[in-house]
């Protein structure tokens, strides 16, 4: 009886123990071979295959929706926080798509993108040539390029501030703002490969297999660079991903073992082993308090203290796996098949909410020094001429801080030159309001929403709903709200802006999705019966035509 119950224990133990190859939840037949890890946002999945076809399914497999291209695609495909879906192919063309598959820009680039593009933290994008970033809006607007004279050799990543960390050859590091201005040019013992930004710096991982932190700051000195090394880890295989949790730093190593760090200091916690090395890109799904990841033949998640909360093992033959956030894994096979593998069952299926990071551009609302801040017609005239042909130029570049600021003054009726008592005028404070939209950033759109709130202008209501149109995506619903407050509030015989909410009403449809998107087509088909004068009503239809196709 003794040896029966040793027995049994063994036995239990080594099932608990043991690991498994998960069986696919649901099985896809796709037109062609899956060439890159697809992207997955939302409850959708978008696949690339190697018929020039860009496929949408549910997560539970369903068929959604397929485009089909001219030109071979490259292998990347990008799904924005905000839904939208990124493509490019090797004619240059880059191409983007609302969630439903509708085309909301394209543009030819001058050559073929190098690597995919990094998504930026309020709603721009920048695209990586050979040797040159280039900043776009969400809406497809070019705000600057900078042409680095080095070539990219790895995919670029960015500091705890947002800046762009550009790896080129030689262990070259050039850090570029958000704002397209090269900060500095940082000299390495080799080219770093991954990265992650940590507050007031990054981590770095190298080839050799080190690894490094790095402090960033400006005020050092004169003779001092203002980046500065803060702590390294030597020994170990290379770093294929990291990750961050509750200050705990994460890496995932090319020969599958998973070391933890202390992200201030460096001092190693603990580390685990998965068994597998790591073949190819890791997909790597955040928060719930835990670290969790999948590769080639393995998807695993680790408690912040060093407990496998669970792993499964992928069958072999699976390519390009990829999480979702409500713990899925998708995985593609040769033969044009797509899997759907249930890893984890989650109660919700968003993770916990985290604040919005933007890049403090109208932090404390101060006007950055250096810059002239006149307030006469004439001044005024041609300050708004020359923020209208940069954005035509493309180039804001490293002005933007400083036009934000005198844009939102002028759209508040402020002047911080309080010898000047000048009102500015009221189609001042309405082309103000369309230019602070158009340069794009998700941080501008609260100040255009407070203003709306308490305008009574028609002419000023007006270009705050032009701006919001230019800024197109409604996270939360908050564009929407006020669109609706200026409907109620206003007289229906006023044309002018009627025809503004149906623009903006029609940007939110096409760069928004889910419950927001539907919203705004029924706010839009309001427009289409009495009271509204008919002009109002066929311009309705057409925008919700558009939307549609």
């Amino acid at each position: 009886m003794k040896n029966k119950c040793v027995w049994l224990s063994v036995i239990y133990i080594l099932c608990i123990h043991s690991t498994y190859a998960i069986e696919a939840a649901w099985t896809r037949v796709l037109t062609g071979d899956v060439i890159c890890s697809p992207a997955v946002r939302n409850g959708r999945i978008y696949v690339t295959t190697s018929d020039r076809t860009l496929t949408c399914l549910s997560e539970s497999g369903g068929f959604l929706w397929t485009r089909s291209f001219r030109s071979k695609m490259l292998p990347y495909t990008y799904a924005t926080r905000y839904g939208n879906i990124y493509t490019a192919s090797e004619n240059g063309l880059f191409m983007v798509f609302n969630a439903d598959g509708s085309v909301l820009w394209q543009r030819t680039e001058a050559e073929i993108p190098a690597y995919p593009p990094l998504e930026g933290r309020d709603g721009r994008f920048f695209l990586f040539g050979s040797a040159s970033v280039q900043c776009i809006t969400t809406t497809g607007r070019n705000l600057w390029t900078v042409n680095l004279n080095e070539k990219i050799v790895f995919p670029p990543g960015e500091t705890g501030d947002g800046d762009i960390l550009v790896p080129c050859q030689n262990g070259l590091l050039i850090r570029v703002s958000p704002f397209g201005e090269i900060r500095e040019h940082i000299t390495l013992h080799e080219t770093p490969a991954v990265f992650i930004p940590i507050r007031g710096g990054f981590v770095a991982g190298f080839p050799s297999g080190s690894i490094r932190a790095y402090d960033i700051r400006h005020n050092r000195g004169d003779e001092a660079a203002p980046t500065e090394e803060i702590w390294r880890f030597s020994g170990g295989s290379p770093v294929s991903v990291f990750m961050s949790e509750g200050g705990t730093l994460a890496a995932l190593h090319q020969n599958g073992v998973l070391q933890t760090f202390n992200i201030t200091d460096g001092t190693t916690l603990w580390e685990g082993k998965t068994g597998i090395p790591v073949q190819g890109k890791v997909s790597v799904s955040e928060g719930y308090g835990q670290f969790t990841f999948a590769y080639k033949g393995y998807a695993g998640a680790w408690n912040v203290s060093g407990r496998k909360v669970w792993e499964h093992i992928l069958p072999e033959h699976t390519l390009f796996p990829v999480l979702s956030q409500n713990g899925n894994v998708f995985a593609a096979a040769p033969g044009w098949m797509l899997y759907g593998f249930r890893a984890e069952t989650r109660i919700t299926g968003t993770p916990p909410a985290r604040d919005q990071e933007f890049y403090g551009i109208m932090k404390g609302r101060v006007m950055p020094s250096g810059y002239s801040a006149g307030a006469s017609i004439t001044y005024i005239r041609q300050f708004l001429a020359s923020v209208t042909q940069e954005l035509d130029k493309g180039s804001i570049g490293m002005h933007e801080i400083f036009y934000a600021h005198r844009l939102a003054e002028i759209l508040e009726n402020k002047s911080i030159e309080t010898r000047n008592l000048r009102s500015f005028a009221v189609p001042e404070r309405a082309r103000a309001a369309i230019l602070l939209g158009q340069m794009g950033s998700m941080e501008y759109r609260q100040i255009l929403i407070d203003c709306m709130s308490t305008e009574t202008e028609p002419t000023i209501i007006t270009g705050l709903l032009y701006a919001l149109a230019a800024i197109g995506c409604d996270p939360d619903g908050k564009t929407l709200a006020a669109i609706s407050t200026v409907i109620q509030k206003n007289d229906l015989d006023d044309l002018q802006i009627h025809f503004a909410v149906c623009d903006a009403l029609y940007s939110v449809g096409r760069y928004s999705s889910g419950q927001i998107q539907i919203e705004s087509v029924q706010m839009l088909s309001s427009f289409l019966k009495k009271p509204y004068h008919s002009s109002i009503q066929n311009y309705a239809r057409q925008k919700l035509k558009n939307i549609l196709q």
